[in-house]
């Protein structure tokens, strides 16, 4: 072959190369631009959404504040909302709180979405961002969303109205019987089950998933109250950021067959730290 036929033979590799190469980034082009539209649909569906925030505050210097969207939400995905409540009163707040789906032509709970006890010394509180599943078979209309939180000198129950699914139905209006509803199935505080122990049941069942033991063969050694440098409870992820506050909580000791498992805990979580 000829040196001529050679240089001609590589000249036509080397322009197929750029050919390809100029293919390629406008492929890579239009998928990074596909990404930017989506991306700014999604920010646009958010930026569409209303959101609601209520805020309570008794005479005795309990305090609760929610907040979150009136609408869409869908049959099946997860909703967050943000939580917050706070002991300004004198005394301890053995509580509890129920965020719950009502429907508001029977004036019935349909779902209780989250509940949780908790015990609050004077001066203390908490801020969680709580999130939750939808039932998958709920219709799309107007549905009402209430927190009922349990207080040493009576109940506060607050009902906002949403849409879930694709609906033009109106939210509706919210009745007494709907409140009444959300506040008999949220369940009294008799005295009852304190943070301690909602965070000893949360680490048994942490324990139970990770060992395949029954509950019963769970032996509480120790609960100690603590106080933990930052959010991480004392057991940070590597990469993850936490928030740099005191965060009261406990140190749990579990023993399963001789052997000890120490968790941390603090709200409604529980991490496992030294077995």
């Amino acid at each position: 072959m000829s040196e001529e036929a050679v240089a001609t033979g590589a000249r036509r590799r080397v322009g197929m190369l750029g050919w390809a190469a100029l293919l390629l980034g406008l492929v890579a082009m239009v998928g990074a631009g596909c990404i930017m539209v989506a991306d700014a649909l999604t920010a646009q569906e958010k930026a569409e959404r209303s959101v609601f925030s209520t805020s309570r505050e008794r005479e005795d210097g309990a305090f609760v504040e929610w907040s979150g969207y009136t609408d869409g939400y869908k049959p099946g995905a997860e909703a967050t909302f943000d939580i917050m409540i706070r002991n300004q009163t004198e005394d301890e707040w053995p509580g509890r709180f129920c965020l719950q789906l009502v429907d508001l032509d029977d004036q019935a709970v349909v779902s209780t979405l989250k509940e949780r006890p908790f015990n609050l010394e004077p001066g203390l509180g908490f801020a969680q961002s709580i999130t939750v599943q939808l039932p998958e078979n709920l219709d799309a209309r107007a549905y009402g969303l209430s927190l009922v939180v349990r207080k040493p000198h009576g109940p506060s129950v607050d009902l906002v109205r949403i849409t879930v699914g694709e609906t033009v139905a109106e939210r509706g209006t919210v009745s007494q019987a709907d409140m009444d509803a959300a506040l008999e199935a949220c369940p009294e505080v008799t005295g009852g089950q304190s943070e301690a122990t909602y965070l000893v049941t949360l680490a048994k069942e942490d324990l139970v998933e990770r060992t395949g033991v029954s509950p019963d063969e769970i032996v509480v050694e120790s609960i100690n109250e603590a106080e933990f440098a930052d959010a991480s409870l004392g057991v940070p992820e590597p990469g993850k950021l936490y928030a740099q506050v005191i965060t009261p909580g406990y140190i749990i000791r579990l023993a399963v067959d001789g052997e000890t498992y120490e968790y941390h805990g603090a709200g409604e979580r529980v991490v496992l730290a030294a077995e």
